[in-house]
């Protein structure tokens, strides 16, 4: 997962996705941004969220970097994530560990990410 995110650089070997209904195709050469443009969420364990700006603010961002916003995607996180709806125009910085952690999961979540699969 780090060396899609782009965290560790990629030294050798490849990175399959394989989309049902697609030919597999290899992300290696694609910068990290757009690794996970096919659908791959990734939350890292130190959060990494903009702590100045709000949860709606942060939301945004996600939505954005994965460049196809969806309205919907982030009224879908709220009903997963209610606590962060009634604190959307909090600072990231001023919330608890929890939200904190619950809104580095809606930030993968917001663009829905495929499921994994397991084999």
């Amino acid at each position: 997962m780090n060396c899609i995110a782009g965290r560790v650089p990629v030294e050798s070997g490849s990175i399959i996705w394989h989309e049902a209904g697609a030919p597999p195709r290899d992300l290696l050469n694609l910068p990290p941004e757009q690794r996970s443009r096919p659908g791959i969420g990734y939350v890292p364990q130190d959060r990494r969220i903009f702590s100045q700006l709000t949860i709606e603010e942060n939301l945004h961002i996600a939505m954005r970097a994965m460049g196809k916003p969806n309205p919907e995607a982030k009224s879908d996180v709220y009903d997963l994530f209610p606590a962060l709806y009634a604190l959307r125009q909090a600072r990231a910085n001023t919330l608890s560990p929890d939200d904190q952690y619950q809104l580095a999961l809606a930030n993968a979540l917001v663009n829905r990410p495929a499921p994994a699969d397991p084999r």
